[in-house]
């Protein structure tokens, strides 16, 4: 069991030897990340996120298991990136994020996305109190409704406590390909401020129907799954990339991710990692050039064949 004691004193005996953040990135507009804006006020979102579903979830929680995610995190916010997507059912993710964020001086400077997984009112507001403890807020940017589950009700009191102003966004989740028509369908009906969708060179279904919806309702799109799960890289194992995609990104991980942002309704990746290594790889897809649509086509057909 996590206890908040052992999770202190397992991080405070990490952090002591650690640099602390400072409250900006060092960036320069020359090499600022790409963003994109929230189309309901014009916000702007670097358009590389964060995912924690099986990477900033540690069992057991110590010095050793809280190392690379702290340095995660570290590389996470000095590029630029900002948004941090969790959910109450992804372990100890959303304590993770809190506890970490908040030993690292950032947690009031990031965009945090999370979620409700219940099936009544009740169970749906204890489970909203719980994430603002775990996440150590008062206020959440993006409170999501989790895989269309109980999702009238809980969109009601989502709506709720965003006019009370406990969550600045709300929007609705899927992760299944078979429920995308379904998602499309709730969104263009309900118009939330986000929807969060699979979509991926390996999954590519979500341009049919849910990112066309999304760009004409005005919805901001976040995308989980860019490597559909990791299984994308057993697939590319040893095969290297084409020719068109050289000028672009320097590994498949970037090229998905770039694929993928490049799509005009989308507003941020969310590749999940809790690894330092591949937290610098995934970075490196927001900056640069995004190939065009003609682009896309021939990577697609690249990776397809």
């Amino acid at each position: 069991m996590i206890t908040r004691r052992n999770f202190l004193a397992a991080s405070a005996t990490m952090l002591a030897s650690s640099r602390l953040f400072a409250a900006s990135p060092a960036t320069t507009q020359a090499n600022k990340m790409i963003t994109r804006k929230i189309p309901r006020d014009g916000t702007e979102l670097p358009v590389i996120g964060l995912g924690t579903w099986n990477a900033l979830n540690p069992e057991p929680v110590n010095e050793q298991t809280l190392a690379p995610l702290v340095e995660v995190l570290k590389l996470f916010f000095e590029s630029g990136a900002r948004l941090i997507d969790t959910a109450p059912s992804y372990g100890t993710a959303e304590t993770v994020v809190g506890m970490l964020t908040t030993q690292l001086g950032i947690n009031k400077d990031v965009f945090i996305a999370t979620k409700v997984l219940e099936h009544d009112q009740a169970a749906g507001e204890a489970s909203l109190k719980r994430s603002l403890d775990r996440l150590k807020r008062d206020k959440i940017e993006l409170m999501q409704v989790h895989s269309l589950v109980d999702w009238q009700r809980q969109l009601k009191t989502l709506r709720k406590w965003k006019e009370q102003g406990t969550f600045r966004y709300i929007g609705i989740t899927d992760s299944e390909n078979k429920m995308q028509d379904e998602l499309a369908r709730v969104i263009k009906q309900e118009k939330p401020d986000f929807v969060q969708v699979n979509y991926s060179l390996g999954e590519p279904g979500a341009a049919k129907n849910v990112l066309p919806v999304a760009q004409d309702t005005g919805i901001a799109v976040l995308i989980n799954r860019p490597f559909v799960a990791g299984q994308i890289f057993k697939q590319l194992q040893n095969k290297p990339l084409a020719e068109s995609m050289k000028p672009y990104a320097k590994t498949w991980a970037q090229v998905c991710l770039k694929w993928v942002v490049a799509h005009p309704a989308v507003t941020v990746a969310l590749p999940a990692t809790g690894k330092p290594e591949h937290m610098k790889d995934n970075i490196q897809a927001g900056f640069g050039e995004l190939p065009d649509e003609k682009m896309r086509k021939r990577w697609l057909e690249a990776f397809t064949n």
